[in-house]
């Protein structure tokens, strides 16, 4: 008999879906993350992952990537698989994507503008000096940040690093950015200017957005798809104002900040 799977990630009729992770399970050793995960992410949206520290949603975001190979299933984006194909093949596809990592990421001995310019000059695209100069700019200022190129990262604040950090992802023009906690650490202000610029970037370029976050926030201030991952498999899937008022006690209990049982065990565990 074939295993069931939890359908709680598949998309509704009407969408467009644009990234599908089928079945996906991943272990280290005897440590068991993922056990089945399917989960489909629609075109031109943001979409949010939840889910307790441990849980694997970053082990998720890196299969989306190719950079972890499954234990089974796939991640087909647009139908193309990113798991099984050449290295080739997989740099290919891989151009469509941009990353914003936390805090950034950014190299400490370049510039905002050499930072930016980086993927320019890695992706092989021949262009004049005039040419780089001009994407980076207009880069730096669809993050409302012109006239930085000159400063490097320890002159910047927190919240100028993050978008020095988007900048440098939509710099080839993905069609697809992932966030892997975009807000952690920066306080009320920065938190909401950085969702406004993830609405801001969505919005205006067009771009399919995936954000790992626990700030439930900016779930409801962002999100237009949220999944919640407990248990290695997508628990929930639905909008935020759905999720506020879910009946799952798991949901619940994430959303209050209350102890949740081990889906393993079903012992009371704290986050």
């Amino acid at each position: 008999m074939a295993e069931a799977r939890n359908p709680a990630g598949l998309a509704g009729p009407e969408e467009d879906t644009i990234i599908k992770m089928v079945g996906l399970k991943k272990s280290f050793g005897p440590h068991t993350v993922l056990r089945g995960v399917d989960l489909d992410v629609p075109r031109g949206r943001v979409t949010c992952i939840i889910g307790r520290s441990g849980e694997g949603k970053s082990v998720l975001i890196k299969h989306v990537l190719g950079l972890i190979e499954p234990d089974a299933g796939d991640v087909l984006v647009d139908g193309e698989s990113m798991i099984h194909c050449s290295q080739r093949e997989r740099r290919r596809r891989l151009r469509r994507f941009g990353m914003l990592f936390q805090n950034g990421a950014l190299f400490d001995s370049m510039s905002a503008f050499d930072n930016v310019a980086f993927p320019l000059r890695e992706s092989g695209q021949k262009m004049s000096r005039k040419e780089l100069a001009e994407r980076v700019e207009a880069k730096l200022e669809q993050v409302g940040l012109q006239g930085v190129g000159a400063k490097y990262p320890g002159q910047l604040s927190g919240g100028q690093r993050k978008r020095v950090g988007l900048a440098r992802a939509i710099a080839l023009d993905p069609e697809i950015l992932l966030y892997d906690e975009p807000t952690t650490g920066l306080d009320p202000v920065r938190t909401h200017a950085v969702d406004e610029m993830i609405l801001n970037t969505a919005r205006d370029l067009n771009i399919t957005s995936v954000v790992i976050t626990h700030d439930m926030q900016a779930v409801h201030e962002i999100a237009d798809v949220v999944a919640m991952l407990y248990g290695g498999v997508i628990h929930v899937r639905c909008d935020a104002a759905t999720l506020r008022d879910h009946p799952s006690e798991v949901v619940q209990s994430f959303l209050h900040g209350r102890p949740m049982a081990d889906a393993s065990t079903g012992q009371l565990v704290q986050d």
